[in-house]
């Protein structure tokens, strides 16, 4: 196994720990999941954590097919997170998303400091750096 497909294993098997962890656990000034109902918190889990794992899987064993479809879904959980949260920060928010976001995310850490009323907290950079560093190692092994 090469090196890169390990590194991107033991990425993929973080991320979906982190992100089980931020969805079934709350953390004060971290994470708000009491604004999630439990059928809500479910529903993320069921759908993202299986498809980290199934990711792992596929880059361990270098099944090829399920390696492009994992980069795809990394790529469209990237750019979902993107129109979510960056372009709304750089570009200026809608007025029902500054809404959505002082009650969802009011008094959580930003992950750094801004004049804009809309600021991806320091779970959500933390989890789109992640994503971003798997995503572009998927890439840069496809490359080779």
């Amino acid at each position: 196994m090469v090196i890169e497909t390990l590194i991107i294993v033991v990425l993929l098997a973080f991320i979906s720990v982190y992100h089980g962890l931020c969805i079934l656990v709350e953390f004060p000034s971290f994470n708000k999941i009491s604004e999630m109902s439990n059928a809500e918190r479910w529903i993320e889990a069921l759908t993202h954590l299986p498809m980290y794992w199934l990711s792992a899987v596929a880059w361990y064993f270098q099944w090829i097919s399920w390696q492009q479809i994992s980069l795809f879904y990394f790529l469209a959980l990237l750019g979902t997170g993107l129109m979510v949260w960056w372009i709304p920060f750089l570009a200026g928010p809608s007025q029902k998303w500054i809404a959505t976001y002082k009650r969802k995310y009011a008094g959580l850490r930003p992950a750094f400091s801004s004049q804009s009323p809309v600021v991806p907290t320091l779970e959500i950079f933390i989890h789109h750096f992640l994503q971003l560093l798997v995503l572009s190692l998927m890439i840069l092994s496809f490359l080779k």
